[in-house]
């Protein structure tokens, strides 16, 4: 139909237009049946009797003015509707309306509300250019084209403005939909809205709050350089396609609340300047926030990160917190900066986490968090307090260059033992330290573990934490192996004497193990000096028969004297002025010469000055791991 043909049926009524269109439909079922209806994307004839049947089912309004209220509530349009250039004065409703094909409002002029409720589009849904003065209503709407067009989509909203309020609420739309560049003076409401193909929000203005709580969007998503004024509300939404708010900018608060990113996430160089919220959200792929920019509070508690996490030069002016989140891959936050207190309290990086060159200009804690691999904070800078409490790291962080003007606390900070036997060596690019009569000894994997534990210990030592600083010492010693220190060649000497010095008293920090050495080394000696009784030949025997043997010389008993002469030499008494004791110990145990000078054997003397010196280190020892038990320093 032409216009006036157009006008002059609808002037009839709701009850004659859908008469019209029952019969325009029934001809239609002929066609199809007959097979010659032929019609393309864009709902266009490919046939003569296609063309024929268009011209006879189109409806066109086109440029039309409507000056009171109009109504097309339930009306069946089955052919193309062309309402391109129509101005609607008063409220205008198409509520339940079925359009059949095409549907252009292109540059339409809504002075007052239109409805489109629960309408149903199944062919392309055009409105762009339109102007929406009043509220846009398309609650429950279908925009059933499902496929994309050559070079257009099924639902066109571009460059649309909507100066009242643009209510989407639980709509369908099953094509691709493109509402770049399109404005939102007033509330925008998405909420529930499902989007079964590509979404295209590039360059939209939306200056009233924008709601997209529980939206579903199965294809791409793209709000690239998108602004949100007022509040933005993304809670719930699942986005299974890629997702793009590059350089978008919310300029009030916007919430991500439990929304789920199937694939990957890209907000580069967005910027945020109210409330960010992202508590519980899931990124199952990679989720890049490079050079983006929160200047209010922004929050990921709890989120999950299933990918690389890339923050990388990204700024959160207001402060962040990451408390229970999970990073199941790579989290890179290198060149990234704080200006309020934030956390990152028991988070959980299971991938290599990267705060290399990062800047802290507030407290920040990461007080309980578990670093599953390596842990870069490299160049880091904090001004104020830093928390690693708790933190517990399966590979030694590196620290190196860091920089604070607060020591750190460090306290419970555990590191898992870096040394491990390795019966096959696979580091790429650095071969096996250790020579080849001890490949079965542990050693560390990394050749800068040594530099790393040398840098935590002075952290530890500048935050006065002493049993930190010694684990961090130990490991620093013991992380040198097969690297700085060979057992044959540099380093040989604190190579076997750490190994000595951590067997024997756990590097400064065991009391027991020197304690219980000292008191095995009086019971070995008084054997020993049991034995030097008898003859050489009875000295290699044991036990020797002179143990059992009585007093040489006097009614002592001789296992008690050997046990008195082991403890006196333990206590470093090895001078022999009191000659009654002498006499006593020594003529029980080898005999009085014919003048009654009591025998001292050569090499209980020899026996007694080497368990002396023996004695003297286990004390030393002791003392030393006493004294840094109480923290005397």
């Amino acid at each position: 139909m032409n216009g006036q043909e157009t006008r002059a049926l609808f002037d009839m009524g709701r009850a004659a237009w859908n008469d019209w269109a029952s019969q325009v439909l029934k001809s239609k079922a002929n066609f199809e049946e007959a097979g010659t209806l032929s019609l393309n994307w864009f709902g266009e004839g490919d046939n003569d009797e296609t063309r024929l049947w268009l011209k006879v089912a189109k409806a066109d309004f086109a440029n039309e003015r409507f000056e009171d209220a109009v109504d097309f509530e339930g009306f069946i349009f089955p052919g193309p509707v062309n309402l391109t250039g129509a101005v609607f004065e008063r409220p205008v409703s198409f509520a339940g309306a079925e359009f059949g094909l095409s549907a252009t409002f292109a540059r339409v002029h809504f002075q007052a509300d239109a409805t489109f409720k629960a309408a149903k589009f199944s062919g392309q849904a055009v409105f762009d250019d339109a102007l929406f003065d009043g509220v846009a209503d398309f609650e429950r709407a279908e925009f059933l084209k499902e496929k994309n067009g050559p070079l257009s989509h099924g639902v066109k909203f571009q460059r649309t403005r909507f100066t009242g309020k643009a209510d989407f609420r639980s709509s369908l739309i099953s094509g691709s939909a493109d509402f770049s560049k399109a404005q939102f003076a007033a509330a925008a409401r998405f909420d529930e809205a499902r989007f079964l193909s590509d979404t295209m929000f590039e360059g939209a203005v939306f200056s009233g709050s924008a709601g997209f709580n529980a939206a579903q969007f199965l294809g791409n998503a793209g709000f690239a350089e998108a602004q949100f004024t007022g509040e933005a509300r993304f809670a719930e939404a699942a986005f299974k396609g890629e997702v793009r708010f590059d350089r978008g900018q919310f300029w009030n608060d916007v919430s991500f609340r439990d929304a789920r990113f199937d694939k990957p996430a890209s907000f580069v160089d967005m910027r945020a300047e109210g409330k960010a919220r992202f508590p519980g959200t899931k990124f199952a792929l990679d989720a890049t926030f490079t050079d983006a920019r929160f200047s209010g509070e922004a929050d990921f508690s709890a989120a999950e990160f299933g990918a690389p996490a890339i923050f990388r030069q990204s700024g959160f002016t207001g402060g962040v917190t990451f408390a229970g989140a999970r990073f199941l891959s790579q989290a890179d936050f290198a060149s990234f900066s704080l200006g309020k207190t934030s956390t990152f309290a028991e988070s959980r990086f299971e991938g290599e986490a990267v705060f290399r060159e990062a800047r802290f200009e507030a407290p920040v804690s990461f007080a309980s968090a578990a670093f599953l691999a390596k842990a870069d904070f490299s160049a880091a800078q904090s001004r104020v307090a830093f928390v690693l409490a708790g933190a517990n790291f399966k590979a030694v962080p590196d620290f190196l260059e860091a920089n604070f003007h607060e020591p750190p606390r460090l306290d419970n900070m555990t590191v898992a033992d870096p040394l491990k036997r390795f019966h096959s060596w696979k580091k790429a690019g650095i071969s096996d330290p250790r020579g080849p009569f001890f490949k079965a000894a542990k050693v560390c994997k990394d050749p800068d573990a040594s530099a790393k534990f040398r840098r935590l210990k002075k952290l530890a030592s500048e935050a006065q934490d002493l049993p930190r600083e010694q684990e961090f010492f130990a490991q620093e010693f013991r992380c040198r192996r097969f690297w700085s220190d060979k057992p044959f060649g540099s380093g040989i000497g604190r190579f076997w004497l750490g190994y000595i010095y951590g067997g024997v008293a756990n590097f400064g920090r065991s009391l027991l193990r020197p304690a219980a050495l000292w008191l095995l080394s009086v019971v070995v000696f008084a054997c020993f000096y049991l034995a030097a009784r008898g003859s050489a030949a009875s000295f290699l025997k044991w036990p020797p028969a002179a143990i059992g043997s009585p007093c040489a010389s006097g009614t002592s008993n001789p296992i008690l004297e050997a046990i008195y002469l082991s403890l006196r030499s333990a206590f470093l008494q090895i001078d022999w002025h009191d000659s009654i004791n002498a006499r006593r110990v020594f003529g029980c145990l080898y005999g009085v010469e014919p003048g009654g000078t009591p025998i001292m054997p050569l090499v209980v003397s020899s026996l007694a000055l080497f368990q002396a010196i023996l004695s003297a280190a286990l004390i030393f020892l002791f003392l030393l791991a006493l004294r840094n038990l109480l923290k005397v320093r």
